[in-house]
């Protein structure tokens, strides 16, 4: 089930770190998928998002409307991050692997050049 809360923590616990080239893979295509589900998902984010103004434009009670535009601001800046820190750690990763390939071919030159 889609949650903002699982995205998350899901990129809370997604660290782009060193390591072999297939985990990192594995790790851009996570977040590749990520991408995917909240572009999906946008078209319900922008019902909630619209149906929410229309709530806080017919209610009476000051201290209601309040919380509701408070609840309503999380869930935008939420939704609003979350893509760009998946962009980030997509970034991160591509270097990553770029490095880890950069590499791979600099000892294979050296080990020529031996």
């Amino acid at each position: 089930m889609f949650t903002i809360s699982n995205v998350e923590n899901v990129l809370a616990s997604e660290h782009a770190v060193m390591s072999d080239e297939q985990t990192m893979k594995n790790k851009v295509e996570k977040l590749q998928e990520m991408q995917d589900m909240l572009q999906t998902h946008q078209s319900n984010f922008d019902y909630v998002n619209k149906v929410g103004q229309e709530l806080i434009s017919k209610a009476s009670d000051e201290a209601h409307i309040l919380k509701m535009k408070d609840q309503l601001q999380d869930l935008s800046t939420k939704w609003s991050e979350m893509p760009i820190i998946i962009e980030e750690k997509l970034q991160k990763l591509s270097k990553g692997i770029n490095l880890l390939r950069l590499s791979f071919v600099s000892m294979q030159i050296i080990n020529n050049i031996k």
